[in-house]
């Protein structure tokens, strides 16, 4: 894929980084979106689970209210426990498939994306279309000192953000993305005689 995306560069169009997400960091993103997915089963559980007003009893002895609630949190606990793994290991799966794909190529007239596990995606950004470059940095991007870079872009209708997720040496990529944007931003509004 990367190949495909070096030939379709123009003639003056030099890379200045090709990029992949750190694969440690990139991984460990799984987690929390399993988390949230695994939550939609539990609260169907709970549904589930409601016992009607009559009297229940094992053996002729009737259960308490105690026992009752214990029992319900068990399954819930038991369901959300195997639902949560369940959807954490399919998402897993998906980006480590997608982890082959993913390409970022930051060249002197802009910035290219390539993603897709099954469908291959390439999204690219010229300089002249970028309003403005984002670094965001979580705790974790900072144990493992890593950084996503996020190019908003101002569009006919709305805001178009293309993320650079999770690279090694953030600070440094974004501040050659910001040099660059400004470099051809400058070009084109106050045009000179070094101008390509």
């Amino acid at each position: 894929m990367l190949d495909k995306i070096k030939s379709g560069l123009n003639e003056h169009e030099e890379i200045l980084f090709e990029l992949k997400p750190n694969k440690k960091r990139y991984k460990k993103n799984n987690k929390f979106i399993a988390l949230v997915f695994s939550l939609f089963p539990m609260f169907i559980i709970v549904g589930l689970l409601k016992v009607t007003e009559a009297d229940v009893s094992v053996n002729g002895e009737s259960i308490s209210d105690f026992n009752i609630f214990m029992y319900k949190l068990i399954i819930f606990l038991a369901v959300s426990l195997i639902s949560f793994l369940i959807i954490r290991m399919i998402v897993g799966i998906s980006r480590i498939l997608n982890y082959r794909n993913i390409f970022y190529v930051i060249t002197t007239q802009r910035v290219i994306r390539s993603s897709g596990v099954i469908t291959n995606q390439i999204t690219n950004r010229d300089y002249t279309n970028i309003g403005d470059i984002k670094l965001f940095r979580s705790i974790l991007d900072k144990k493992t000192e890593t950084g996503t870079l996020l190019i908003l872009t101002k569009g006919e209708e709305a805001t178009i953000n293309m993320s650079i997720a999770n690279i090694d040496n953030p600070e440094l990529v974004y501040n050659k993305l910001k040099e660059v944007a400004l470099d051809v931003k400058s070009d084109i509004y106050y045009p000179n005689e070094n101008r390509n």
